[in-house]
């Protein structure tokens, strides 16, 4: 999580006299700014506690051998929550976790079994600083990468997961972790971290104040999904496309003709009659589709490379593109530059990128200050005819919608991961409408999806300015 308060200019020297030195030598540790946080908590009108004094509990769990004995299906096994699955809106997605045993959840695992309103903090990884409840009811188990807390009576839980949640919270998190190639906390440091703990009613307002504010923020982003969502609707309705002729669900039998399957794929899944109807339909559309590859002059596939450095060229992967963008998130750098790559892939403004493994059929387009990239192999650079005139960001458009995400499915190939080739790439189909009207669409389409982030943004701060007003109340700065 973002520190944002805290100085960018670090002196590189600076003097501890021998009383303040503590148990850990590394130098970032005693950090400036990590120990001005201490002395600001020092200042607390409250009463200064530690996570360890005020729980019954700080325990951690383990991680079953991938694809062991020890895991079940979801109907009959016991939820196994990692700490990528743990949110400051107190979710879990039940659907895509692991499931474990029952014996293993009450035998093995005994020691890290969750209850309601158990304290989750990441400690492991990239995702350390993450925080959460289990609000659930139901077992839970964890692995090692979750610190589990339980709290005693007089605490409570909300009240102190948005305490660690605000900077005076994680700048602890910060200070603790240990820079190494997998940062990672301890439990007996999880327990040292310092809380300031106000009277119950106290810590009860704290607690109404920032879940109204979660609340807020998480009306603003649900218009925001509202507006991206009601992309595919628009572009259908506006080339006259009939999705709803093949929504739901497939029947388990269906008859092919010999002359249908001859020279393409044999497997049942590509021959599904929600895909077969979405091909007619945009052949019946309102307008003449184009195969993709008719719209393009290359297909270069990225480069391939492992050896990541602390600095160089930022290493595009598929994680790192999201529809029509690019998220810098977990970014790696690699030590080339693009002249250095015996390849085509040096990207140019206009030039769309496209996944083709993990998540296959991802699209950004190109801006003119996003060539400092270099590709990953696992994504596609599309080079558009210079010759044609088209709309590039009305093509990227299609393909991130479900006109193009239907098509991928069905093409991709590869049993447990599907990926895309580019003679698959080339053969997705385009509704191409005059350039006019592509603009017309592709406006509409960055309307909505301005429209959607200044959103996002809105919930953002609505959020981050309830934590700086906590921050205030707690050191004295401003009355509740």
């Amino acid at each position: 999580m973002r520190m944002k308060n805290l100085a960018n200019d670090s002196p590189l020297v600076f003097v501890l006299g021998r009383n303040e030195l503590e148990d850990r030598i590394d130098v970032r540790y005693y950090k400036p700014e990590y120990r001005q946080v201490y002395k600001n908590l020092e200042g607390s009108p409250f009463k200064l506690s530690t996570l360890k004094r005020i729980s019954d509990k700080i325990f951690s769990g383990m991680t079953p051998l991938s694809g062991g004995p020890d895991y079940t299906t979801s109907d009959k096994g016991i939820p196994f929550v990692r700490s990528g699955d743990i949110n400051e809106r107190d979710v879990i997605d039940f659907d895509s976790l692991l499931y474990v045993k029952k014996q293993v959840h009450c035998q093995k695992m005994k020691s890290s079994r969750l209850e309601k309103n158990d304290l989750l903090l990441a400690i492991v990884g990239a995702t350390i600083g993450q925080v959460a409840l289990y609000k659930y009811d139901g077992e839970a188990n964890i692995n090692q990468a979750i610190a589990g807390v339980r709290l005693k009576k007089g605490a409570n839980p909300d009240y102190v997961k948005w305490f660690l949640l605000t900077e005076l919270g994680q700048t602890q998190l910060e200070r603790l972790k240990r820079p190494v190639a997998r940062a990672n906390i301890n439990l007996q440091e999880i327990g040292e971290i310092r809380v300031p703990l106000p009277s119950r009613e106290t810590q009860n307002s704290i607690s109404a104040l920032m879940q109204e504010a979660l609340e807020r923020g998480t009306g603003k982003e649900k218009e925001a999904e509202s507006l991206l969502n009601s992309i595919d609707d628009y572009l259908l309705q506006e080339l006259d496309i009939a999705l709803s002729q093949f929504e739901g669900a497939s029947p388990y039998a269906y008859e092919i003709g010999a002359k249908s399957m001859r020279n393409k794929r044999i497997d049942v899944a590509y021959w599904k009659p929600p895909h077969r109807e979405l091909e007619r339909s945009i052949g019946n559309g309102k307008y003449e589709a184009m195969q993709l590859g008719e719209l393009v002059d290359k297909t270069i596939n990225g480069l391939d490379y492992r050896d990541f450095s602390d600095s160089g060229t930022k290493y595009l992967r598929v994680g790192n593109l999201k529809p029509f963008g690019f998220d810098e998130t977990d970014i790696k750098r690699i030590p080339l530059i693009p002249e250095d790559v015996d390849k085509e892939i040096r990207l140019k403004a206009n030039d769309i990128l496209l996944t083709r493994k993990g998540t296959p059929g991802v699209a950004a387009l190109v801006g003119s200050e996003d060539r400092h990239y270099i590709i990953s192999s696992e994504i596609i650079r599309l080079v558009p005819r210079g010759d044609l005139r088209m709309n590039v960001f009305y093509v990227v458009s299609i393909l991130n919608s479900v006109i193009g995400k239907n098509q991928f499915l069905r093409k991709s190939v590869g049993a447990i991961m599907g990926s895309l080739t580019q003679i698959v790439v080339k053969s997705i189909l385009i509704p191409f409408p005059p350039v006019s009207t592509q603009d017309r669409l592709a406006a509409e389409v960055k309307s909505r999806i301005q429209r959607a982030r200044l959103l996002k943004e809105e919930a953002g701060r609505i959020v981050s300015d309830a934590k700086e007003r906590m921050e205030r109340i707690l050191l004295g700065k401003e009355n509740l």
